[in-house]
């Protein structure tokens, strides 16, 4: 009699040996099994714990520590991952989008942003910014480089460029001052910047600017990053007196400008220059004429 029991005790015990390492999982079990192997437990955060640790973690660690995990699942509700409750119901749609579509790009137990989506997936729904991102310094990047959620900066300018302008700036610049000059997505300078945004670096030269006949104009029109001329004096005013940029420079102060169009300067300086050797011309003839008259005498 006693062999018939000690067979039975061993068949239990190596079937709940069998369950508990069925069980001590994270991956979600056979549709067929749900209810069976969750009837076993019961239905406290505790309880889903024992199993699930590594959710439970991320879970404790996210915006939906607050809730309980029967809060969305249902152990005996036989849908994927016995969900009862989506995203949406607390939510709504956003972006358009609705669950599953949600598990793209978020976490459901973290409830953050995924740090493995690709370029591709961002360009769902930011079309003109990767489009941008294709074509500028940056389009080695990829965009969780940069981006945690959305509009945050995980990695900011400094962080692979360093303090920028140092030299020439007290403290240099770091973001998001950056952000001011520069375009973060094509790393390019902006072109719509104002000359008051210029004006807090460069004081003398935007006086000059308000001073002369360039005052109207826009420190961008000409300029792109610093030490840049995006436009040259010929492209507006043509090539006179036969040349060019950067001979102008020779004669001409370019953030001041002067009123007059260049051919006036010309004739002012040719006439000045005539009247001056005319007078000396008279002067030398006349002592000349003086000389002579006290020799003959």
């Amino acid at each position: 009699m006693r062999k018939p029991i000690f067979v039975i005790v061993l068949i239990m015990i190596v079937g709940v040996l069998l369950q508990a390492s069925s069980t001590n999982s994270d991956t979600a079990p056979e549709e067929t099994d749900v209810v069976i192997q969750h009837g076993l437990y019961g239905t406290r955060a505790d309880d889903c714990t024992s199993c699930h640790f590594t959710i439970a973690q991320s879970v404790e660690g996210g915006k939906h520590s607050w809730a309980a995990c029967e809060t969305c699942h249902d152990s005996e509700t036989e849908s994927e991952l016995n969900i009862t409750t989506e995203c949406g119901y607390c939510h709504g749609d956003m972006h358009d989008f609705e669950y599953p579509s949600c598990l793209d790009c978020h976490d459901p137990h973290a409830t953050n942003w995924k740090h493995e989506i690709t370029n591709e997936q961002c360009a769902t729904c930011h079309t003109n910014e990767t489009a941008r991102l294709d074509m500028g310094s940056h389009s080695w990047q990829d965009c969780t480089n940069c981006h945690q959620n959305h509009t945050a900066p995980a990695n900011q300018c400094d962080s692979c460029h360093g303090v920028k302008h140092s030299d020439w700036i007290s403290g240099g610049y770091v973001y998001p001052e950056c952000l001011d000059c520069h375009d973060p997505i094509e790393a390019t300078f902006k072109h719509n910047l104002s000359n008051e945004v210029c004006q807090d670096c460069h004081p003398a030269e935007f006086a000059k600017l308000q001073d002369g006949g360039h005052s109207e104009g826009e420190c961008s029109e000409c300029h792109g990053e610093h030490q840049t001329v995006t436009k040259t004096c010929d492209e507006c005013h043509g090539e006179y007196h036969g040349y060019s940029y950067p001979k102008c420079l020779e004669c001409h102060e370019p953030m001041h400008a002067s009123s007059g169009t260049p051919e006036e300067d010309v004739i002012f300086n040719v006439l000045l220059f005539s009247i001056i050797a005319l007078v000396a011309s008279i002067s030398i003839l006349a002592a000349l004429a003086l000389t002579r008259r006290k020799s003959e005498a």
